[in-house]
């Protein structure tokens, strides 16, 4: 499907090439903040590399992070827009709601514990919480939720979760990520929005790995390719951010498309 990597225009505003994107996307995010969740919404960028940028991210390694990915944003209540996973880094565009004022009860972190822990350690938290006093529980649960809505601290056990399962599995110690988290906060919405995920759609053909973007497996447009529902309604959520129409996941995804075909045709 693929035929072009020029990204189209949006609400009558033209789209940069991407070959000019990352410098443009300098230009256009704002500097870390104390509290990102001043806002209703935030839309983050973020890319990381390993240590010393070893090619060591293969088809396990990179199946493995794309999981936990998806565990640990169920769990934070981040949402990836989209991502990518190359050899030796990797680039999420995420949206981040506003922490909520009314946290929400037990049973919903119950269900959110069970997307990174076993059923095991999940049933033996709740049963730790059950017993404790109501004022001492009500500090643990706010322990729990201060982990939630915030995109440094979904990075930060994201990328220390595999990190420990890499080297577990690999006889070896120490860092295995190169970058500290730096966050970035996008402007919200409209064509820069839109432009950062082509940008990451784009990452396997820029480097050489396909012909095009939806021949690569571990990105979100392969999984929204595939009929991944969390994928589709992540391009649902960018387009709604982008122009401001209600679509359903699908018609979404094809109105994503067609701005990466609409200037090669």
């Amino acid at each position: 499907m693929f035929r072009s990597n020029k990204p189209a225009a949006i609400a009558g505003t033209r789209l940069i090439q991407v070959k000019n994107l990352k410098n443009w996307m300098k230009s256009m995010i704002l500097k870390p903040t104390e509290n990102a969740t001043n806002a209703p919404k935030a839309y983050i960028y973020h890319l990381a590399r390993v240590l010393e940028r070893r090619p060591v991210l293969g088809v396990r390694e990179k199946e493995k992070f794309v999981q936990l990915t998806q565990s640990y944003a169920q769990f934070c209540g981040v949402r990836i827009l989209t991502y990518c996973v190359m050899v030796n880094y990797f680039e999420i565009l995420a949206e981040v709601p506003q922490r909520p004022d009314r946290l929400p009860n037990l049973d919903e972190l119950i269900v959110r514990l069970m997307s990174i822990a076993s059923p095991q350690r999940v049933a033996a938290i709740r049963m730790e919480l059950v017993a404790l006093p109501e004022e001492e529980r009500a500090l643990r649960l706010e322990s729990y939720w201060q982990r939630m809505w915030d995109l440094s601290l979904f990075m930060k056990g994201l990328k220390q979760r595999f990190g420990q399962w890499y080297n577990l599995g690999n006889g070896r110690t120490g860092p295995f990520w190169e970058d500290p988290f730096r966050r970035r906060k996008l402007i919200p919405g409209g064509s820069a929005l839109v432009a950062t995920a082509v940008s990451i759609d784009l990452t396997p053909v820029r480097a050489g790995a396909v012909a095009h973007q939806g021949a690569y497996r571990w990105t979100g447009y392969s999984e929204a390719m595939g009929g991944s529902e969390t994928a589709l309604a992540g391009y649902q959520v960018l387009m709604k951010a982008a122009d401001g129409v209600e679509r359903n996941p699908q018609e979404a995804f094809e109105k994503y498309q067609l701005l990466l075909l609409e200037d090669g045709t």
